[in-house]
């Protein structure tokens, strides 16, 4: 038992490294953006709410139009910052260790009474400081290596480099991310004394700030863009707009900044598409739209999402990364959609409407049993409706793979109120639960009264053995019970998993030889049945009501 649960332990404790190292380095190649709430430059106290809202509104306008899933590689100058910062903070660390174990030291003096003792704890303290001011000297030195070796790197001097400086200075990749990972987000500084300190420890990367000013109905903005830590500007820009339209300034704000976030030159994309007119022509990049395909389109370097739509025509869709080139050309062949006719026949034909992708089908009767629909080889869902008012509707899907063009589906699905038979069975559920619960009690109970009595007997304080098998079969039969009950709510349980899956479409499936005339032959005079006695319940509603239109 002891070995079972050393076992689990080392698992679980490899499972936790595994994961929070899967979680570091997660964190590690991400570079965080946020963004400030504006400021005003002129102090008036009775502001427009319209104005006052920029100072929020504006920042996110601008987070907004920033492309999700930009990468951005890092600079020689912001791996020798973050190096440098990182030394900083070790340093100041040791300090704070090293005046701790001085004062310790220094106290011995008026504290320890006895010589000899303290002489002997003041060795030891001796010993701690010398290791502690060893470990700022190796930092000091670190730090001049750190900038030697990057002054030599600028300079174009390869030779006699330290590989593990340069390892740590190496240039990166890095996925651009935004605060809280929420583009509303915007960041507060907890004091405003220790800004840098305060967004090195919040894993900021960069941080844009501006200042606004209003006159009339139009407003002036000037954004910064700081890089972290270093504490360097990497772009500043003034942009002027009208209060109505603060999204075009947050547009042309974004496309200035994004160069200097992705650290790379913008990528330009060129398109030849081929089968269609480009005239006709829509194109997606990521969300902006253009309703003419354009000559050329520039974006930030990473992964871009490129759509491209015509009318009558198979849309297509081009994910990829695009990086170390500054140009990039799609081709693209537009293929004509093709509409495949497709015969849709219900397993259990009843009276109903059939439907598909939100349109009116057919309407099921004697004659006519399924429903004609053209596709265009995407995904079909399509639902039924029974004309019944006990039996409601379920829903059906039509993969694409298996659209073939004059074939014939037959679809399984059955005309049932779903809600009413999920909500039975889970009652049923829950009463089979209720009585394996209930039936526990008794069992613990009829076996703790058994264990005793063999104890007590084996122990000879009591003789009666006619007891002992008494409390064994009181036992047996408490157990069958709750073994009984395991069993029953294993079963509904079951019932109630296959009921809630009845919400979801059924899928058809091609009709085999001589299926379609089985279902004909075996669900026409059902059919018929089931007309003419929704026909008789009509009529019998019709004479009930002329019969009290009589009477009256």
């Amino acid at each position: 038992m002891h070995c079972c649960c050393l076992k689990k332990i080392i698992v679980s404790l490899l499972l936790s490294v595994i994961f929070s190292g899967i979680v570091f380095s997660a964190e590690k190649n991400t570079w965080t953006l946020a963004c400030t709430e504006f400021e005003f430059t002129q102090n008036i106290h009775d502001r427009k709410s319209s104005e006052q809202n920029l100072s929020q509104v504006l920042p996110s306008l601008i987070l907004e139009q920033i492309a999700e899933g930009l990468i951005r590689t890092t600079s020689d100058e912001e791996m020798l910052d973050r190096a440098l910062d990182s030394y900083l903070t070790d340093r100041q660390s040791l300090f704070l260790q090293l005046s701790k174990e001085v004062q310790l030291r220094d106290s011995y003096v008026l504290t320890v009474p006895d010589e000899k003792k303290m002489k002997k704890k003041i060795r030891v303290q001796e010993k701690k400081i010398a290791e502690i001011e060893e470990k700022i000297s190796k930092n000091l030195e670190d730090c001049r290596l750190v900038n030697e070796t990057y002054l030599k790197k600028k300079s174009g001097n390869k030779n006699d480099l330290n590989k593990e400086v340069v390892e740590l200075l190496k240039v990166k990749n890095e996925n651009v991310k935004f605060y809280n990972d929420d583009i509303h987000a915007l960041y507060k500084f907890s004091d405003s004394r220790v800004k840098e300190q305060s967004l090195v420890q919040d894993k900021i990367n960069a941080l844009f700030e501006g200042k606004i000013t209003v006159y009339k109905n139009f407003f002036s903005v000037t954004v910064t863009m700081t890089i972290f830590p270093g504490n360097k500007v990497a772009a500043t820009l003034t942009e002027v707009g009208s209060l109505k339209d603060a999204v075009s300034v947050a547009k042309s704000l974004a496309s200035y900044f994004m160069p200097y976030i992705t650290n790379n030159l913008p990528v330009k994309l060129f398109f030849d598409v081929e089968g269609v007119e480009t005239e006709k022509v829509k194109l997606t990049v990521d969300s902006l739209v253009y309703d003419v395909l354009p000559k050329e389109v520039t974006v930030p370097t990473g992964i871009h999402t490129i759509k491209f739509e015509s009318e009558g025509y198979d849309s297509q869709t081009v994910k990829y990364e695009f990086k170390d080139s500054p140009a990039f050309k799609i081709n693209v062949e537009m293929k004509k959609t093709e509409f495949r006719k497709l015969n849709l026949v219900l397993k259990n034909p009843v009276p109903g409407k059939m439907y598909a992708n939100g349109k009116f089908l057919n309407e099921l009767s004697a004659d006519c049993m399924g429903a004609i629909i053209e596709c265009d080889g995407t995904p079909l869902i399509g639902q039924f409706r029974s004309n019944n008012a006990e039996k409601e509707s379920f829903f059906y899907y039509v993969p694409s793979d298996i659209q073939l063009k004059n074939t014939t589906f037959i679809v399984k699905g059955k005309s049932v109120d779903a809600e009413t038979y999920i909500d039975n069975r889970r009652i049923w559920m829950y009463r089979a639960y209720s009585l394996l619960v209930l039936s526990m009690p008794f069992t613990l109970y009829s076996k703790g009264k058994y264990i005793s009595a063999v104890n007590a007997y084996n122990s000879r304080t009591m003789t009666d053995l006619n007891k002992v098998y008494r409390y064994e079969k009181m036992y047996d039969i408490a157990t069958g019970i709750t073994i009984v009950c395991a069993g029953f709510f294993g079963y509904e349980l079951i019932r109630y998993l296959i009921a809630a899956n009845k919400v979801l479409p059924a899928k058809v499936v091609p009709a085999k030889d001589g299926e379609m005339e089985a279902i004909m032959i075996q669900s026409k005079d059902k059919f018929t049945i089931e007309e003419k006695s929704e026909s008789k319940t009509e009529a019998s509603s019709e004479n009930k009501t002329e019969e009290k239109t009589e009477t009256e």
